[in-house]
Parts: C-alpha cells; structure tokens; sequence
C-alpha cells in the first residue's frame, strides 16, 4: 500500500516539473460561448453577446432542427454556413433565402477576380457571391470587415453574412427586407 503511495507520489511531482506549477496558477476556460451581433447601422461597432452553455446548446439544436426540416432542400449546405453567419432558424426565412440563392447564382460562389482566385466565368462585373451582393454596397462592406469589398464578398460566410445585415437592417427599419432581390414581402 505504501509503495503505491509513493509511485503515485512520484508521478504528481513528475507531473508537476514536466508541465510546470505555472500551468496550475491559469483560469479555468470559461464555458460561455461568444456571440457576436452584426450592426444594424453604418458603425464598424460589433456587439458580443457571451451564452452559457446551456443558451449555446439550445441555439445548436435550433440550427440543427431547422436544417432537418430543410433535409432536402438542395442548397441545405448553404443554409448551414447562412446560420452560423447570423441568419434566424426560422424555416419561412430560410426558405425564401433559398430561393434568393436559387435566382440569384443557383448556388455557386459567382465572384469576380481577387487574391482567391481568378473569379467565376459567369461573374457579371459587379455582383458577388451565392447571394450577389452589389458593388454599390462596397463602402460599407469595407468598413464593415476592414478588408477589400472582393476580398470579403468572396468569403461565402462574410457573402452571407452580409446579407444577412441587409436584410435585417431594412426589416428592422420597417422595410421589406428581401427587396435588396427583388423578392416581394408578404
């Protein structure tokens, strides 16, 4: 029984000199998962909203049974990267947003040239992404994500997200958010 003492013993102060007695002196990670909240205004300010892991559980489960209604949707991958880019679970949304997709690049990433590449055959000049977002928007685009408008519109997540901020942005003013495509609002 000793001996077992004295190796055990042995391997809590090996443990001790291999990784250090600093490591013991660190924080805990903490079990909030961040949140950030895109602006709805033309600032470059970003709110971040920290969740439990109880409120971060429940958002998963939230995306997680929208995409199952949406199984069959073909652009449900999309629809994914859309979520975590901020879009709401909502399955109405979700479903005009696909058909956004659909009208807009029937889901291909149709930008124009920048440093990821020489751009899609079929770029028309000025719109970008799965969503083609307008050249006319690249002032805030850019002072939104700091970074070239085409260096950001080729990034699908910041595409989406993007378009996500233009959408809420004119619905929480009142307006019909899907307007920016030409989709009526009910």
């Amino acid at each position: 029984m000793f001996t077992r003492f004295l190796i055990l013993s042995g391997l809590v102060w090996a443990g001790f000199f291999t990784y250090g007695l600093a490591d013991l002196e660190q924080e805990p990670p903490s079990p909030l998962k961040p949140l950030v909240i895109p602006p709805t205004t033309t600032t470059t300010s970003t709110t971040i909203v920290y969740l439990d892991a109880h409120q971060a559980l429940q958002d998963d489960i939230g995306k997680f049974d929208a995409l199952d209604q949406l199984a069959d949707n073909p652009y449900v991958n999309i629809l994914a990267l859309a979520i975590d880019a901020g879009w709401p679970t909502d399955i109405p949304t979700l479903e005009t947003l696909s058909q956004v997709i659909h009208k807009e690049s029937r889901g291909r990433m149709i930008v124009g040239p920048s440093s990821r590449g020489p751009g899609h055959e079929q770029w028309n000049g000025h719109d970008w992404g799965y969503v083609q977002i307008n050249e006319i928007h690249t002032d805030y685009v850019e002072q939104l994500y700091g970074i070239p408008f085409a260096e950001a519109m080729s990034d699908p997540w910041k595409n989406l997200n993007f378009a996500w901020i233009l959408y809420s942005g004119r619905e929480n003013d009142g307006k019909c958010g899907w307007q920016p495509w030409s989709i009526p609002c009910e």
